[in-house]
């Protein structure tokens, strides 16, 4: 072979090495054009309107992304996620133009559910303009978790842009969560029972507790307090916005003495139990001493009998008839008051009287004792009554100062 046809098969040589570069510029070149890719490049969460920073995102440019809420949420919740979105620009050779601006719709599917869940439909209508290849926009869900606990997935999707830009490729956002079992009852409780004091038969009463948390003091409201007395249920209240069930109960019927009310809250979904007693007390209206004690000063007395006279009634002015109030003798001092117990008034005049006790006198509407008292020495003493009727609610019982003043100073 001469050098000119040599010459001649190197060009060809050359000629078909730049051609195959060529075509396989090309080629990669067409590879890089496509549609514009819309896709999930951040996301957000709130429960209960508390932002949530416990998330794990998983975002790809270009592709779906998902976002998992790495703290269980309960029932009821409210739950709101927010999904920021980006385009990647392919839809034309590099410096072409796209033909911006379009705009995109979203839809959330059906969440998955565990087994034997109803299901939970989430609407999320909304648009994201998009006005340049850079653009991001962001759209946002709302909704309550589901009652049954268990793992759940929402998926947002975009729809294909509409307006200018060409063929779009979208990408979904896959939300994750998990809902919990409702955690137990730990909220702790205390109730409070106030004590009451009533004359006797005075009718319809108020009894009343208040329920309270424990830690803050906050009223606890709409609660219902089951009241029980000696033992006895008599009815249940619920509490008001300021923690307090008012019971009307009536206590005619009931007889003089101390009762033991007693109140309970069961506890619900969100309170512990608690209960508490105190008492309620029923006692005589007591109408004070008549002559010839003088209720309001100094009573002296010369002579060998001393009458005790006394009026009691119940909360509606009737004379009670059957009550067994006892007469005793205490030490006075001028300046110190009431002191200790001296003795039983040791005798009547009359044979009526039994011991201590004082009779009551139909006729008068009273209770009379006549004291035999001409053992006793000169000076100054307290004739107490013993009401028999509640010591809570009587804390005193009533008592007259009298001064025993004989000739001669002592006992006749």
């Amino acid at each position: 072979m001469t050098q000119r046809q040599n010459s001649m098969m190197a060009l060809r040589r050359q000629a078909l090495t730049l051609g195959s570069l060529v075509i396989g510029l090309v080629f990669s070149t067409q590879v890089l054009a496509g549609p514009d890719r819309f896709y999930p490049g951040s996301a957000g969460w709130s429960v209960n309107a508390v932002a949530n920073g416990n998330i794990t995102n998983d975002f790809t440019m270009g592709a779906d992304g998902h976002t998992t809420l790495n703290t269980d949420v309960h029932a009821s919740d409210a739950i709101a996620v927010t999904a920021g979105w980006r385009i990647l620009d392919r839809s034309e050779q590099p410096g072409a133009d796209t033909s911006y601006p379009r705009t995109v719709t979203f839809t959330a599917a059906t969440a998955i559910k565990p087994v034997g869940a109803a299901d939970v439909l989430v609407l999320a209508i909304a648009q994201c303009p998009v006005t340049s290849a850079s653009s991001t926009c962001s759209t946002a869900i709302a909704f309550s978790a589901p009652p049954i606990a268990g793992p759940y997935r929402i998926d947002i999707t975009p729809n294909t842009g509409v307006g200018g830009g060409g063929p779009l490729t979208a990408h979904k956002l896959s939300v994750n969560f998990n809902v919990a079992e409702a955690q137990p009852v730990s909220i702790d409780t205390k109730l409070t029972v106030a004590p009451r004091c009533y004359a006797l038969n005075d009718g319809d009463v108020d009894l009343t507790a208040t329920l309270e948390e424990l830690v803050s003091g906050m009223p606890i409201a709409n609660a219902d307090i089951d009241f029980t007395l000696d033992s006895v249920d008599i009815g249940t209240a619920a509490t008001g916005a300021d923690g307090v069930a008012k019971l009307v109960y009536n206590i005619n019927g009931l007889g003089v003495g101390d009762y033991t009310l007693y109140g309970e809250f069961g506890g619900n979904a969100t309170y512990n139990s608690s209960n508490d007693s105190n008492t309620l007390g029923i006692a005589y209206v007591f109408l004070g001493f008549g002559k010839p004690i003088d209720p309001g000063g100094v009573s002296i007395f010369g002579g060998r009998v001393i009458p005790i006279k006394i009026r009691l009634a119940d909360a509606n002015g009737k004379p009670v008839e059957d009550a067994t109030p006892m007469v005793w003798l205490h030490y006075y001092d001028n300046d110190l008051g009431l002191g200790d117990r001296h003795e039983q008034v040791p005798s009547s005049v009359s044979a009526a009287d039994t011991d201590n006790i004082m009779r009551y006198d139909p006729i008068e509407k009273q209770y009379i004792y006549n004291w035999n008292a001409m053992d006793l020495a000169n000076g100054v003493y307290a004739v107490l009554v013993d009401l028999g009727d509640s010591p809570t609610c009587r804390s005193q019982d009533p008592y007259a100062v009298i001064t025993v003043n004989r000739r001669g100073g002592g006992p006749k």
